[in-house]
């Protein structure tokens, strides 16, 4: 027998919203560009530079701690070469998705104004209610995304996933 094997970006899910008739939730199978935007993060082109006169903070791949997958507060403002898009700003209920090294996804549950996420990350912002974001995150972390995101993600030394993999 014929077995259909799922990228692990597609996912399995429960809909929020159960069935009027027999109040039952359903499940749905979702590529993950389905039921998110995901955008790229803020491309820094000279670096890091501290800005006391910003109010600009950017996360980067070192306030994340791996470990307990969440984000710590960045240490500065930077200043910026252009001015960021709307969704280069991190909002409640978004998932960044460090997309360099270490293949991990953090569910944003509060958010500062004016924080930005470097070009390390993607953005993962989600498109209806039908999943929820720390669902997805957790789905994200699991072994067999993990493994999805080890084998193709590109370069020898430093892991780095694609838009493109994740959609």
């Amino acid at each position: 027998s014929s077995r259909v094997k799922l990228r692990p970006t597609t996912i399995i899910h429960e809909t929020r919203r159960e069935s009027m008739i027999t109040g039952d939730q359903t499940h749905h199978r979702s590529a993950l560009g389905d039921l998110v935007d995901i955008h790229s993060g803020y491309l820094f082109r000279d670096g890091y530079v501290p800005d006391a006169e910003s109010k600009h903070k950017a996360v980067q791949a070192k306030d994340i701690d791996l470990a307990t997958r969440t984000m710590r507060a960045p240490d500065f403002c930077v200043h910026l070469s252009a001015t960021p898009q709307p969704q280069h700003y991190i909002k409640e209920n978004d998932i960044l998705f460090l997309a360099k090294m270490n293949p991990l996804a953090i569910y944003i549950e509060h958010s500062q104004p004016n924080l930005i996420a470097s070009s390390y990350f993607f953005i993962l912002r989600e498109k209806s209610d039908e999943i929820l974001p720390t669902y997805l995150a957790c789905y994200l972390n699991q072994k067999p995304s993990q493994s999805y995101f080890r084998s193709v993600g590109q370069g020898s030394t430093i892991l780095n996933v694609t838009k493109r993999d994740l959609m």
